[in-house]
């Protein structure tokens, strides 16, 4: 096979196991993780809970499967967006949690509960957003990797396409998850604030 083959091979491939990844994932872990993941009821009303309900409690970074010597620069680059990912994840997941059961969202400098939450989950959805962007450049950026490509063994060539897609699959996934999350967030936080400013002093 030729070199200039062998990269159109591997962008089709992965762009293929990319979107079978976050589809497997979409179909099946959730469910999975959601039987030990959250303290959150079954039977809980609002569209947040019912996220906080189904989705993992944030662990350890998702692991690049690829070893260190098939592809040492693009599995060091990997970990460092599935370390900022898995920050963004986190930070989203605790806020979710702690509406969820009740609590407020902290309020800015000035007191204005609203403002806060405007800029925090805005600021948030922008994060997330430049993750995805960043996260769509390193695939592409794949190709080019002359470790990958140099793979002069056909099954290992497969196999490291197969890790690489299923690992950025399920970054995109958490991401995703991500954004479901930061949504809710901002819609159900300023819906909330709204309705406590309303509420009669006790």
């Amino acid at each position: 096979m030729t070199h200039a083959r062998k990269l159109a091979v591997f962008g089709a491939t992965l762009s293929a196991l990319m979107c079978v990844g976050c589809a497997s994932l979409s179909a099946h872990e959730p469910a999975a993780e959601a039987q030990t993941a959250n303290p959150v009821a079954a039977e809980a009303q609002t569209a947040l809970q019912r996220w906080v309900a189904a989705a993992a409690a944030p662990t350890t970074p998702i692991a690049c499967s690829v070893p260190d010597g098939n592809a040492p620069e693009a599995v060091a680059r990997f970990r460092e967006l599935a370390q900022r990912i898995n920050t963004l994840y986190g930070t989203i997941y605790g806020d979710a949690q702690r509406l969820a059961s009740g609590k407020r969202l902290a309020a800015d400098a000035t007191g204005r509960t609203q403002a806060a939450i405007t800029a925090r989950y805005q600021e948030a959805i922008r994060a997330i957003e430049s993750a995805r962007t960043d996260l769509s450049d390193y695939t592409a950026s794949l190709r080019d990797d002359s470790a990958i490509s140099n793979i002069t063994q056909r099954l290992e060539w497969t196999r490291t396409l197969v890790a690489f897609g299923k690992d950025t699959g399920r970054l995109a996934e958490q991401l995703s998850e991500c954004a479901t999350a930061a949504n809710l967030l901002l819609r159900e936080g300023l819906s909330t604030s709204a309705a406590e400013g309303q509420a009669p002093a006790e």
